[in-house]
């Protein structure tokens, strides 16, 4: 399936985990994220593009593993144990907050990165959106990168990016 970007802008807090901790949950409740019974209504789209038997052949197996009857879960982790290596292809996929990049962590971008992207250490919305995809090239599958947003030299809003999902 390949990985998914996301992207994420939230009120800004002092305390970046909470903010992340509520925006997993947020997009947990909301149900916007990789389901793994998507899987099964995917084996018929793909009928005439594969060589023949071959989505029959995923929805066979789709149905063998249960994913076609999938219950849903009550927490984020049921949800990443389920999803397992597929991932949600969401910030639910991040964990928690770190000081540089590293699996399931969203880092800061350094000093340096916010100068040669911005041209300054405090950037406003409209700089961090036109540089988005640019954010998500500096780090690897299954990393975030967190940045705080300003306006008028506050801290506005926090955004989080990057992508995860196999």
């Amino acid at each position: 399936m390949g990985a998914t970007g996301w992207s994420y802008f939230v009120p800004y807090q002092a305390d970046i985990n909470a903010a992340l901790q509520a925006l997993r949950q947020d997009v947990f409740e909301s149900g916007k994220y990789f389901h793994l019974s998507d899987i099964v209504p995917f084996a018929d789209d793909i009928m005439n593009i594969m060589p023949e038997g071959f989505a029959d052949m995923l929805q066979q197996d789709a149905e063998e593993l249960g994913l076609d009857d999938l219950p849903e879960p009550t927490t984020i982790e049921e949800l990443l144990e389920l999803n397992a290596e597929s991932g949600t292809h969401s910030i639910l996929d991040i964990e928690g907050i770190s000081a540089t990049p590293g699996f399931a962590s969203a880092a800061p971008l350094s000093v340096d990165q916010l100068l040669e992207l911005f041209g300054t250490e405090q950037p406003n919305h409209a700089q961090v959106e036109a540089k988005i995809h640019d954010i998500y090239d500096l780090r690897e599958r299954w990393q975030g990168t967190y940045v705080i947003v300003y306006k008028d030299r506050e801290p506005e809003e926090i955004l989080f990016v990057g992508y995860s999902g196999d």
